[in-house]
């Protein structure tokens, strides 16, 4: 298993819509804030953008050692990866939407 590297970013508003209408936005997201939405980046994988109230955040988990996303050999190891990127980033969001 490899260790993931996690940054919690505080975003103004500004920062957390404009990628929500971007090619790469995907969501949105229940269950997290009162509004969230996945941004899927070639090259980088995914992180997810939390608004809860007036605070705006974006969570990502990397691979370590590289920071960057994973490159798989098939689909489906990349489908596992990626589900396993998501489920960080979430659990994260949402320890973090505890202490607001």
């Amino acid at each position: 298993m490899t260790g993931q590297n996690v940054r919690l970013t505080l975003l103004t508003a500004q920062q957390y819509e404009l990628p929500k209408a971007g090619p790469f936005a995907k969501g949105p997201e229940s269950g997290i804030g009162d509004d969230a939405y996945w941004a899927d980046t070639p090259g980088i994988g995914y992180t997810l953008s939390v608004k809860k109230g007036s605070v705006y955040m974006r969570v990502q988990s990397r691979p370590m050692p590289n920071g960057m996303a994973r490159h798989a050999d098939s689909p489906e190891e990349k489908a596992k990866w990626d589900a396993r990127t998501k489920a960080v980033e979430k659990a994260t969001a949402l320890n973090a939407l505890k202490k607001l």
